[in-house]
């Protein structure tokens, strides 16, 4: 069984600013292989070149100190996401995940970028 520890509210005394805040965003970006489970869904707003520039734009708006994406394919993260996020001034990792044989297609993972 888990054990759960629960921090004390205010251990430090310190004042919380805005200085002190940290903006945290995790986003699914819906790898390719999955867009079928999504049949309700006009085929052109699954694509992806439909897709990636309003991902782009919503990850912007936020503003995140700290970004996780789910479902990244390794290829989008090679050639779209980190290249990207090194020029907004991001470091990147990536972490692949195995996917069943039911879901053929490219493996995804997680990036984070920090």
């Amino acid at each position: 069984m888990r054990r759960w520890f629960q921090p004390a509210a205010r251990a430090c005394n310190l004042p919380v600013s805005q200085a002190h805040q940290v903006r945290v965003l995790t986003y699914n970006i819906l790898a390719d292989k999955y867009k079928r489970f999504h049949p309700y869904c006009p085929p052109e707003y699954l694509d992806w070149s439909y897709r990636y520039p309003r991902i782009l734009q919503e990850l912007q708006s936020y503003s995140p100190d700290i970004l996780c994406l789910q479902e990244v394919e390794q290829t989008v993260y090679d050639s779209h996401l980190q290249p990207w996020m090194q020029q907004q001034g991001y470091c990147s990792l990536y972490q692949p995940r195995r996917t069943p044989p039911s879901y053929p297609g490219p493996d995804e993972g997680v990036s984070l970028h920090y």
